[in-house]
């Protein structure tokens, strides 16, 4: 159900009041412009910088929908090794990507990354880290998954994990 805004006039005669069913119907909309999901179990890539799905980390789209999507990323990789982050999106969409927070190439500032093949890059300390980044999507006429894929940057033979508890939250813009 797509939204629909609503202008509620309490005490003007004749105006819909609040009641259990037009709340409900907020609700659902609500419900439906908002899409969270939680990594409920660590993942690990060991000398590869070939990109691969994260296991939890996707929703699915609508044609000719706009999303803005928000990564919250905890991870652990060398400093060697590194991290690298890319989404999938449907055929013919189109995202920017920015980068926030302790980013790689960056210094620690924003950077703004255009095009479907954008990657995003993270250095890694062998400790925990947390990596914020988020993409603005505009898709086509194809319906279909954002999905998060990630590798090392440079192969080495370690370990790199995104740990469970990571998030995405996706809010739908149109």
């Amino acid at each position: 159900m797509p939204y629909t805004p609503y202008t509620w006039q309490i005490g003007v005669g004749g105006a819909t009041p609040i009641d259990k069913t037009n709340l409900d119907h907020l609700e659902t909309q609500y419900a439906e412009a908002i899409v969270s999901v939680v990594k409920t179990a660590d993942q690990t890539v060991n000398n590869s910088v070939v990109l691969v799905n994260d296991t939890h980390l996707l929703f699915a789209i609508a044609a000719n929908e706009v999303w803005i999507v928000k990564y919250y990323i905890a991870y652990i990789s060398s400093n060697v090794a590194d991290i690298k982050f890319h989404s999938t999106i449907p055929a013919l969409a189109a995202k920017v990507a920015y980068e926030m927070g302790f980013g790689y190439w960056t210094d620690n500032s924003l950077a703004v990354i255009h095009g479907a093949a954008a990657q995003i890059l993270f250095g890694g300390m062998n400790a925990d880290k947390y990596a914020h980044f988020y993409e603005i999507i505009i898709n086509g006429a194809n319906a279909g998954n954002v999905q998060l894929q990630w590798a090392q940057v440079n192969a080495e033979v370690s370990d790199t994990k995104v740990l469970e508890g990571a998030c995405i939250m996706a809010h739908k813009l149109a």
